[in-house]
């Protein structure tokens, strides 16, 4: 998980819960006189939640509280027959579809999932 971002939140980047509930709104109301300036609401939920703008939602740490949402990342490893080393390819695909579909080739190996 990645910490929450105010900012990259308020660009679009994708948020959620720490217990993976996704955020499908999010508000940042600055002037509002509470230190619960975030306002959001949860894929299937038919209420609102705010928060402050660390992305907590209460005093102490919680499963509720805000983080960027991880998105993953996959690439192919090729073998180097001269150094007889593997290697990570240079291209970084969003899908594991997508990086099995360009991983051709003789010293293409297996597909990996990066963290």
């Amino acid at each position: 998980m990645k910490p929450f971002d105010l900012q990259k939140a308020l660009a679009g980047e994708p948020v959620v819960t720490k217990q993976g509930d996704k955020i499908i709104q999010l508000h940042y109301f600055p002037n509002l006189g509470s230190e619960f300036k975030v306002i959001v609401h949860k894929e299937h939920s038919f209420s609102i939640d705010t928060y402050k703008i660390n992305g907590m939602y209460g005093e102490r740490e919680s499963q509720l509280d805000l983080v960027m949402e991880y998105q993953e990342q996959w690439a192919n490893i090729y073998w180097d027959d001269i150094s007889l080393k593997a290697y990570i390819g240079d291209i970084i695909y969003s899908t594991e579809e997508e990086a099995k579909e360009n991983g051709k080739g003789a010293n293409y190996r297996t597909t990996i999932k990066l963290k």
